[in-house]
């Protein structure tokens, strides 16, 4: 049975006669005669006794009656759940983020979907790069902020955010925080904090062993929060982009041979279709990086 089945019988239900039951639903009353005999039909009985003044329902038609309210109950909230999440009124969009970015480079992007959909509710998952590209195949998040230095499958559509070089990190009472830049020979020998979960640290390792520029490490972590922990204690230096810091007390410093430098886009699986939600991040994305991505 259909809605208007339903609909049409909890019309009638309601004023007990056929022609105020047409009016009611702005339909003919052959048609309402017609739809209620469907009903009968499925059901394997009378509905409705029928009457010249007023009908009355069997004790089928009060059995079912209930079931029926509840159906057109249910079929209403879907109706206006629908109705929100089409027009932006309570849309919820799950965004997975790179681990190594932190959330101050993100504040203007939340701060633009509120601007422009108030209705868009934003749930962050961070992740490294490949598990959100799994996340994303498998429809757990509906899009990806993040970077990796061989590209996307072509699976993935992708739109350019920002770039932003790799630099070195130190505390403010390190020697090097009082320059603007330093030399990449100077690293060597320095304590060093690796980031395990930085996209660039295989080819960071492999280019200054290649330039014999040998770092002590002294602690490694997949988590940023405590790397900088570290740094901010004096424990070594790191690298890292400047989206990645979360902890204040910090300075980045370029080093003009160091060639890395990562670029963050924003990804969707090709071909699924958007929902109303993903295009707003989409377009408050846009807007939110556009003065980064004259940087590109």
């Amino acid at each position: 049975m259909d809605i208007e089945q339903v609909r049409t019988f909890l019309a009638l239900a309601k004023t007990l006669n056929f022609s105020k039951a047409a009016t009611d639903l702005n339909i003919s009353q052959p048609t309402v005669s017609r739809i209620v005999k469907g009903l009968e039909t499925k059901l394997g009985g009378p509905l409705v006794r029928r009457e010249r003044e007023q009908s009355h329902l069997t004790e089928l038609g009060k059995l079912v009656l209930p079931y029926f309210e509840q159906i057109c109950e249910n079929a209403g909230s879907m109706e206006e759940v629908a109705r929100k999440y089409n027009s932006l009124e309570r849309t919820p969009v799950s965004v997975g983020v790179l681990c190594t970015i932190g959330p101050n480079r993100l504040l203007n992007l939340v701060k633009k979907i509120q601007e422009l959909f108030t209705g868009v509710e934003i749930s962050i998952i961070n992740g490294s790069s490949k598990k959100l590209q799994y996340m994303l195949e498998n429809g757990i998040i509906d899009l990806a902020i993040c970077g990796q230095p061989n590209g996307f499958d072509e699976k993935f559509h992708v739109i350019p955010l920002y770039t932003e070089p790799v630099k070195i990190v130190v505390n403010a009472a390190h020697p090097f925080a009082q320059q603007e830049t330093v030399d990449i020979l100077s690293l060597t020998g320095q304590p060093f904090i690796e980031r395990t979960e930085c996209e660039f640290v295989i080819r960071e390792k492999d280019y200054l062993a290649e330039h014999g520029i040998n770092l002590r490490r002294v602690f490694s972590s997949d988590r940023d929060d405590w790397v900088q922990a570290m740094v901010k204690n004096g424990m070594g230096i790191s690298l890292l982009g400047e989206s990645s810091i979360v902890v204040d007390g910090l300075t980045t410093i370029s080093v003009p041979k160091l060639p890395f430098s990562r670029q963050i886009k924003v990804v969707t699986v090709r071909g699924r279709r958007h929902s109303a939600g993903i295009g707003a991040v989409l377009q408050a994305s846009r807007e939110a990086f556009e003065p980064l991505r004259e940087k590109i």
